[in-house]
């Protein structure tokens, strides 16, 4: 099923519009809400229509007029004012016919009015009329309720303005963050491709778009590079054969006058066919298509059946080596093989850079969910200036010059990188030099 595809630019739009209307319509409910519940309390000071007999007058009491502060006015025909009473009053007083329109109009909050007209019993019409004037009380109450009603629709109005565009951000990063999370998981799997179709953004399905491409194209040439390097690994091999094999000869013969150039020849040979593996090695490890044969194994003793294969290669070097090795168990997943690769080249990093007669130390311990090993000695060192370098391919500092054009400790970071894990280069007091590996440590019932 086809997604639809759209721009961040209508996504943020279209978003932000629907918004806009939700607060709208909310603003405008709160508007009438607090607007109504003000007017009744407003209206709540009056009298209404029902709650006064104008049509029998009489029982309004010049009390009770005086206390509501009214005033009530009969009118003649031609507008004469012929009683009144109550406060305000104006025996006297002519309408004219705008005036008594506008009064039998008028609404306001200081004033309101209500009216009847009567017929009496010689025919005469005349209008009742009852005028409500409110307290200064009553006024100070209403200015307040208006006040708060004003504070009410503004801090109404912000608040729902906070709300409104704080759900169109989360909104707007649920699916912008749906998408980066589609491309971060492909991210942390090592160049996988990103599967476009996923994607409805436009701008971001580019960006995977461009990824993708540029990955393509890094695998071939990765794929260039690989087949470049074992063309040059097989070449090398034969040669190396053949010398090998008429080194063997010629150490055979009785009748060789020279048997320490036939060394010369011998270990010459030896060395190649290991730059050659070194550099099949550093193809293999660098290719991220290879994949390890991971098994959940017993850590300490795995190492203490490695440690005590080179012990005699220590012991031959005179050098003073201490092994710490928990005795508890602990499981990683490793690739047995290729992970005692990784350990081997770290001991003979130890013994082919020091002199003779230096102390070492192997220990293995665990730290929170990681699995730790030392190694480390307190020979010629390494500068922590170069912690960082030492593991590129081809890098050897001055005390590493016999490391094989430094690939050895390349290859060591490729193998544990593989296994999930770190490696790093530290220095202490007592050590000068110590590598540290790091594991995951798999926990086991």
């Amino acid at each position: 099923m086809s997604r639809t595809k759209i721009s961040y630019q209508k996504l943020l739009t279209s978003e932000f519009n629907k918004y806009i209307i939700i607060f709208l319509c909310a603003f405008v409910s709160l508007y009438i809400l607090v607007y109504t519940i003000t007017e009744t309390q407003v209206e709540s000071h009056y009298f209404d229509a029902d709650e006064i007999d104008l049509e029998h007058h009489e029982h309004l009491t010049d009390n009770f007029l005086f206390d509501e502060n009214m005033t009530l006015e009969i009118i003649d025909s031609g507008l004469n004012v012929v009683e009144t009473r109550g406060v305000n009053q104006n025996l006297y007083k002519h309408y004219s016919p705008t005036e008594f329109a506008e009064l039998l109009a008028t609404y306001s909050f200081e004033m309101d009015v209500m009216y009847n007209t009567f017929v009496d019993e010689d025919g005469i019409e005349y209008t009742v009329v009852l005028k409500q004037y409110l307290t200064r009380e009553d006024l100070r109450i209403i200015r307040n309720l208006f006040t708060i009603r004003l504070i009410l629709i503004t801090l109404g109005t912000i608040l729902i303005a906070i709300m409104v565009f704080s759900r169109f951000i989360d909104q707007l990063n649920c699916r912008m963050g749906s998408q980066f999370s589609i491309m971060e998981e492909h991210f942390s799997e090592w160049q996988k491709p990103i599967e476009t179709e996923k994607l409805s953004i436009i701008e971001i399905r580019n960006v995977a778009l461009r990824y993708n491409q540029q990955l393509e194209i890094n695998k071939q040439q990765e794929k260039r590079q690989h087949q470049m390097i074992a063309s040059l690994s097989h070449d090398l091999r034969s040669p190396i054969t053949s010398i090998k094999g008429y080194v063997e000869l010629l150490a055979e013969a009785s009748d060789v006058g020279s048997p320490l150039a036939i060394k010369y020849i011998r270990e010459g040979a030896l060395e190649i066919e290991q730059l050659s593996e070194l550099l099949s090695d550093q193809l293999k490890y660098n290719n991220s298509s290879y994949e390890l044969d991971l098994k959940p194994v017993e850590m300490n003793g795995y190492l203490q059946d490695i440690c005590a294969e080179r012990y005699k290669d220590f012991e031959k070097n005179n050098i003073q080596v201490r092994f710490d090795i928990d005795e508890r168990p602990t499981y990683a997943c490793i690739d047995e093989f290729h992970f005692k690769r990784c350990l081997l080249n770290l001991m003979n990093n130890l013994l082919v850079h020091n002199p003779r007669g230096i102390k070492a130390k192997i220990a293995s311990y665990e730290s929170e969910d990681l699995y730790c090993i030392d190694i480390m000695d307190d020979g010629i060192g390494i500068s922590t200036d170069h912690k960082d370098e030492i593991f590129e391919a081809f890098y050897s500092t001055d005390v590493m010059r016999k490391d094989h054009n430094g690939l050895g400790l390349f290859i060591s970071k490729k193998i544990i990188v593989k296994h999930g894990g770190h490696i790093e280069l530290l220095n202490s007091q007592d050590y000068k030099t110590i590598f540290r590996i790091t594991l995951p440590n798999l926990k086991k019932s």
